[in-house]
């Protein structure tokens, strides 16, 4: 799934790019992706998060931050899509890390 067809999923899901979240996902998808081929465990905090930050002159916070922002969005907006990519009933909305792994798992079904 390339990162047009990202953007577009996300957009279906509530998640626009006016929401700087919104690029840091599709960066960490990719970032995540690179890791799972090379059979890493990846540990958000460190392989992620920090690595977001320093692309985009921030704290790692502030990045955790504005993707909490965007799963939120995406749980209030399309709850039943955040449940289709699952493929799972989910009665609360994921974490960031789930959000991840269900991008993650749809991108390269995809």
């Amino acid at each position: 799934m390339g990162e047009m067809e990202l953007v577009s999923l996300l957009e279906s899901l509530g998640v626009t790019r006016r929401y700087q979240g919104c690029s840091m996902l599709t960066e960490a998808i990719v970032l995540l992706d690179a890791a799972s081929r090379e059979c890493e465990a990846i540990r958000l905090r460190q392989g992620v998060y920090q690595p977001l930050a320093n692309q985009h002159g921030c704290r790692w916070q502030q990045v955790e931050r504005n993707l909490r922002t965007v799963v939120q969005r995406a749980w209030n907006v399309n709850q039943q899509g955040v449940c289709d990519l699952a493929a799972y009933p989910l009665r609360l909305a994921p974490s960031v890390g789930e959000f991840l792994e269900l991008l993650l798992t749809y991108a390269q079904r995809h």
